[in-house]
Parts: structure tokens; C-alpha cells; sequence
């Protein structure tokens, strides 16, 4: 009596193999189908003109809660013209450049600790070493710095 129930057992296990093959083959049949078939995206009216893409719009900056102290710009503007017309005694060149592009670094106590020349030909020895050793000498002391800065600026030698 235990054969037949082997065999009922069996044949029971080789439907529900076949069952299982034949469901995973429909279900990837259906997906093959639905990726293939999707819709094309629609196209836009030909009757209205297509208008140039537009840059996103940006919002505006927010304020600061607390503003960021700088140097009072004209009075530093004034101490710095008031220093520049020192530099006319330096020697030029006839050919010499007739401005002078210029990087201060201003320590908070108001002398210059750095000279650097901006320019894109390099300056004659004599006038750079003499514009660089008059500017070193300069105390700003009646503007009140907040922090060390650098100031650009560009000297016209006449």
C-alpha cells in the first residue's frame, strides 16, 4: 500500500514544478511587455512656438543678522591718497609703466606689513624697490581697523 502513495506524491510534486515554471514564464512575459509597450511621451502642440529656456530664478541674498564690520572706505581711501603723493620722488623710467597696480596687507594697528605689485610686466628694480620701501614706512593710524585687510589699489605715476 505505501507504492501507490509514493506515486500520487510524485506526480503531485511534478505539477506544482510545472505550475511554478509556468507562472514565473507568464509573470516575465507580462513585464517584458509592459517596459516595451509604455506610451511615447507627448509632443507639443505645433501650432504654438517653442519660447528659449529660461535660467532658474534665484532669491534674493538673505541679510546677515549681524553685519560684517569693515574698514570706514573713505577714510582709508583719504589716508592712502594723502600717503601716494610721497611716491612721486621715485625714480621713473621714460618707458616706465604709468600705473602701478598695488596689494596692501594693513595689520589692525595700522602700519603695512606687505607691498606686492599687481601688474603684469614686472616694474624696473629701482622704481619697485622704492615704491615698496616708502609704502612699508606708512602708518594709517588715524583710521580705525576692526581686523588685519588687504587693500587694492592702483597708483598713476605722472
Amino acid at each position: 500500500m505505501k507504492r501507490p502513495r509514493r506515486r500520487v506524491m510524485r506526480r503531485a510534486r511534478r505539477r506544482r514544478r510545472s505550475r511554478i515554471g509556468w507562472l514565473f514564464a507568464a509573470l516575465a512575459v507580462c513585464c517584458a511587455l509592459w517596459f516595451w509597450q509604455r506610451p511615447a511621451p507627448p509632443s507639443p502642440p505645433a501650432d504654438r512656438p517653442r519660447s528659449p529656456p529660461r535660467a532658474a530664478a534665484l532669491p534674493p541674498p538673505r541679510r546677515l543678522a549681524h553685519p560684517i564690520p569693515t574698514a570706514p572706505r573713505d577714510l582709508l581711501l583719504a589716508a592712502l591718497r594723502s600717503r601716494a603723493v610721497e611716491l612721486r620722488d621715485c625714480p621713473q623710467a621714460a618707458d616706465g609703466p604709468h600705473q602701478i597696480a598695488t596689494r596692501l596687507d594693513l595689520s589692525r594697528a595700522g602700519s603695512v606689513r606687505a607691498v606686492a605689485f599687481d601688474s603684469s610686466e614686472p616694474l624696473p628694480r629701482d622704481l619697485a624697490d622704492c615704491v615698496r620701501s616708502r609704502m612699508l614706512a606708512w602708518r594709517l593710524d588715524e583710521v580705525p581697523l576692526r581686523s588685519d585687510l588687504q587693500a587694492l589699489l592702483t597708483l598713476e605715476m605722472r
